[in-house]
């Protein structure tokens, strides 16, 4: 069985909990597959990267938060 978790690297707290369910979902037989969360405050060159600027307007991303979930 499979699993994935997303971790943000800037955050210790993220990383230790992390480690925490790898290890857990390990004993049961789960391999998780971490990718890396996006900082809100850091989504803007990943969205030009990726050609995404037309949601950038919509009031519902706006927040640094909702970029990094988007």
């Amino acid at each position: 069985m499979r699993a994935f978790t997303i971790v943000l690297k800037e955050s210790e707290l993220a990383q230790s909990i992390s480690n925490e369910a790898v290890a857990a979902a390990a004993l049961h037989g789960v391999t998780l597959e971490i990718y890396d969360a996006v900082l809100g405050y850091n989504s803007q060159p990943l969205f030009e990267q990726y050609g995404i600027d037309k949601f950038l307007n919509y009031t519902m991303i706006d927040k640094p938060g909702h970029q990094g979930c988007f």
